[in-house]
């Protein structure tokens, strides 16, 4: 975080006719940061319209004063968010979000409060109503709690993001930090305030808890209505999934979705009722093809290949794959079913079951546990889930365990 460079970036950013647009471009063309703020008039004006425009204002009568009027700004600036422990973020820095620098419009200068995440691959934003309903509340918290049972590894942690606002986006921040996942807010206001206040504790708590505050404007810029859509752009490019938890046919979370789709982003809705007014910005994203249905986390598994545990009855669907999938096979290969569901799973001999490791420990937890769901006998195997279907299904062929009247899996021998 060089405070000349930063500093030059942001005021050069805020000069009229130069937007984030420009900025990108300019930094692409002249190859960083210390190139373009050393370039003067006439190097500038080869490099596209972009540069033109640059040139064109310092060559001004007052483009001197313009310049150094930027430059003061934004050394001050630099001195307010020091005293409030913000971090400047430029475009040119490695711990710039790279999902948002992929975009076209990216923030010249992010002003961060915490931490940012290095991972944002298993990144979500969950946006919505500030008016946000019971079932909108009941549904999003399944979800949340669904999401944290599921989760398989250990070393990362799903990231939610949202705006701090009331309704869904302070929701999600709560649930988020409920299930010890990650979360960050964009803000749309300068971070010397916190906006809505009511959220100043949980503001603190995400703090605290790893999370970060981030914007673009400046700290002591308040709550502006023309800045909120500036901010949905960058909650829709940090991440490569956007949720809309339950919008109304008018609002930001409809916004959002559409900077998602123009930044190729997957965004998703939860569905409601067609008589719902809550709803409408759901269904009309659904229906424009702008967004997908999504019901359980387990969607992101099958859509998005998150590194989530099957439910059992993704596990009797994939019995029923594996058996018909065989049953082609033999056909094809010209030999009886029964013969190729033998050649696809191990030897049994009647001694024990002489599978492979997974299946073995499978075996031997039993004996421990007596009884286990197919979420725990995934815990057990200990390998990738192919292997554990066939592992199970070789198991219950065998005779060696079934599953009884409440649905839980017990060793027969």
């Amino acid at each position: 975080m060089n405070k000349d460079l930063s500093t030059g970036l942001w005021a050069l950013a805020s000069l009229p006719g130069i937007g984030p647009v420009a900025m990108k471009r300019l930094l692409e063309y002249m190859g960083g940061a210390e190139a373009l703020l050393g370039a003067d008039e006439a190097v500038l004006s080869q490099y596209g319209p972009w540069g033109k425009q640059v040139a064109k204002l310092l060559a001004a009568s007052d483009g001197h004063r313009r310049w150094q009027d930027a430059l003061n700004m934004a050394r001050r600036e630099w001195e307010i968010g020091q005293k409030l422990g913000l971090q400047w973020v430029t475009l040119v820095d490695e711990a710039y979000p790279n999902y948002l620098k992929e975009c076209h419009d990216p923030p010249t200068v992010l002003f961060v409060q915490g931490n940012l995440p290095v991972d944002y691959g298993f990144a979500m934003a969950v946006v919505g109503t500030r008016n946000i309903s019971q079932y909108g509340t009941t549904i999003l918290r399944s979800f949340m709690e669904e999401l944290a049972q599921a989760w398989i590894p250990s070393d990362v942690k799903p990231l939610i993001v949202s705006g701090l606002a009331r309704g869904v986006d302070g929701l999600a921040h709560e649930l988020a930090l409920e299930m010890g996942f990650q979360t960050i807010a964009v803000t749309a206001n300068g971070l010397g305030h916190v906006y809505p206040p009511q959220h100043k504790g949980l503001s603190q708590r995400m703090r605290n808890a790893g999370g970060a505050l981030l914007t673009e404007t400046a700290a002591l810029q308040g709550p502006d209505a023309r800045l909120f859509p500036r901010r949905n752009r960058i909650i829709a490019g940090l991440v490569p999934i956007v949720l809309v938890a339950e919008a109304a046919a008018r609002g930001g979370a409809l916004i959002t979705a559409q900077f998602a789709n123009e930044y190729d982003r997957q965004v998703y809705v939860f569905p409601g009722r067609v008589t719902d007014q809550g709803y409408r910005g759901c269904l009309r994203l659904a229906l424009s093809g702008q967004a997908q249905l999504i019901c359980s986390p387990y969607d992101l598994r099958v859509w998005q290949q998150w590194p989530l545990r099957p439910r059992l009855e993704d596990i009797h669907a994939d019995f029923h794959r594996l058996i018909a999938g065989t049953a082609v096979d033999s056909v094809r290969a010209g030999t009886s079913t029964v013969k190729a569901i033998q050649a696809t799973l191990h030897q049994l001999p009647t001694s024990g079951p002489a599978l492979g490791d997974g299946a073995i420990r499978i075996w031997r937890g039993l004996e421990v546990l007596e009884e286990a769901t197919a979420d725990r006998l995934l815990e057990l195997h200990q390998g990738d889930y192919s292997s554990f279907v066939r592992s199970l299904f070789a198991l219950e062929s065998a005779g060696y365990l079934r599953r009884n009247g409440s649905g839980m899996w017990v060793r027969l021998t």
